[in-house]
């Protein structure tokens, strides 16, 4: 009898009425979909008791079954059969495709969606040479008795430079008694990603310029601090692109333009630097940026980047009854600062999630009393236990960080994603037991994240 993973998670607060009945736009019970949201089916995930099987996976050798179905893999893409790629790819298998196929990142699930885009693009994109990425050979994912897959890393030519990809094999053709044989395994997920452009080489390395150091490639004598000051002015170009958000996505987004010979300009708010002051929705792409002093320029980029993080830069302030009579002083978390002005005096904390607990710790260093009022539950996640494990391969080192994103943020499609989640958060919990038995026991009210999925649901589906 295959064996099923069982967590008994708890989102009682986060449900809403009648989830297990009412029916979404995706057709289905919202218990059905995604944060309950009633938009996004959730994913079917290959387990032993759907296939019907309890495999002896100790025997499956991974990398022969990774050669075996690349091999298949590289011949029917390359020819743009179609109907051959399908046949490697389990029926509600997924596609992810990042800046490749589609010029865009998009999740396609099963035959019907998957031919659909292959039957447009793949003929064109040119796919060939599809090999095993040197120096990373595939493994056995063991995430759970009834879960274990084929993880394969994996490389290729296309028409207009080179790209990667990240592949789960599940042994969906397997038979109950039978050898798990190559040809058992088809690909749950898979992904493309384009790497590289073979006409813009990637300024880094020994592609990197400095002349630019030594000479004016304008010819105007320019020290290279004046060269830099110009390029921040836009003196004698205007960007094609404007980024919006000067952390760590915006600068990380500006880096990588720049290694692509894209003129780039980062734009930050704050007390000392820019700001956008006015954006006009027309053809013309006008941009109104105020700089230090009042002065404002007008720029017409062809591409503007919003990255003012996950949550915006605009707090949500509640209005709350009788507020305006309040004599003490009142901040929203945002705009909370630490200093000796809060010794000796009392606070009153609305709100127990991170923001809460990191300011009630600095009050609370600073000779302040506090009391935390917690509205509803709160799902907790310790830093020096759970972290490690929700974050695996970056925090242990053990993998590249080419390699992590590849079988995480570009490989992975949140639908699948989200039903991966309570196989990682339910082990979470398992190292935090002590923490949370302690916020139990002072009456602090938890809960496991939508469908028991931890942060990753209530990231998306709650801010």
């Amino acid at each position: 009898m295959p064996k099923t993973f069982k967590y008994d998670y708890d989102d009682k607060d986060l449900q809403p009425p009648n989830a297990a009945t009412q029916v979404g736009w995706a057709g289905v019970p919202l218990n059905d979909t995604l944060g309950y949201a009633g938009v996004t089916k959730r994913a079917t995930v290959p387990t032993n008791d759907l296939l019907g099987h309890d495999p002896d996976y100790a025997s499956a050798s991974p990398g022969l079954i990774a050669e075996h179905w690349l091999e298949r893999f590289n011949k029917a893409i390359t020819s743009g059969s179609v109907p051959e790629v399908l046949n490697l790819i389990y029926q509600d298998g997924w596609w992810r495709d990042v800046g490749f196929l589609t010029w865009d990142i998009r999740s396609l699930r099963g035959s019907k969606e998957i031919g659909t885009l292959l039957s447009e693009r793949l003929v064109d994109a040119k796919i060939s040479n599809v090999r095993l990425i040197a120096g990373v050979p595939p493994v056995l994912e063991t995430m759970g008795d009834d879960l274990v897959l084929v993880a394969i890393h994996y490389e290729f030519d296309c028409g207009i430079g080179t790209g990667s990809g990240f592949a789960r094999l599940c042994a969906s053709l397997a038979k109950e008694g039978q050898p798990l044989v190559p040809e058992c395994w088809q690909a749950w997920t898979v992904s493309t990603t384009l790497d590289s452009l073979r006409d813009v080489p990637e300024k880094v390395g020994g592609n990197v310029d400095v002349t630019s150091k030594l000479c004016d490639p304008l010819g105007k004598a320019r020290t290279y601090q004046q060269q830099l000051e110009d390029e921040q002015e836009c003196v004698y170009e205007e960007p094609v692109v404007v980024i919006v958000g000067a952390g760590h996505v915006g600068l990380t987004q500006a880096a990588r333009l720049g290694t692509l010979g894209v003129k780039t300009l980062v734009i930050e708010k704050n007390s000392k630097s820019d700001y956008i002051h006015r954006l006009t929705h027309s053809r013309d792409r006008t941009i109104s940026v105020k700089r230090p002093g009042g002065i404002r320029r007008v720029l017409h980029p062809s591409y503007l980047i919003i990255a003012t993080g996950i949550t915006g830069s605009t707090p949500a302030v509640p209005t709350l009854p009788g507020l305006d009579k309040y004599k003490g002083e009142v901040c929203h978390s945002s705009t909370f600062r630490i200093g000796d002005n809060w010794s000796g005096k009392k606070c009153l904390i609305i709100g127990a999630a991170t923001s809460a607990h990191d300011i009630a710790w600095e009050l609370h260093e600073n000779k302040c009393e506090v009391t935390v009022l917690q509205r509803s539950s709160t799902m907790i996640m310790s830093v020096d236990k759970g972290v490690p494990l929700a974050y695996g391969n970056y925090v242990a080192g053990k993998s590249s960080i080419e390699e992590c994103d590849r079988e995480s943020w570009l490989a992975t499609p949140f639908p699948v994603a989200y039903e991966l989640a309570p196989r990682l958060f339910s082990a979470i919990k398992q190292v935090d037991q002590d923490i949370l038995a302690g916020l139990k026991k002072v009456g602090f009210q938890l809960n496991d994240g939508l469908h028991g999925t931890g942060a990753l649901g209530l990231t998306n589906y709650t801010m």
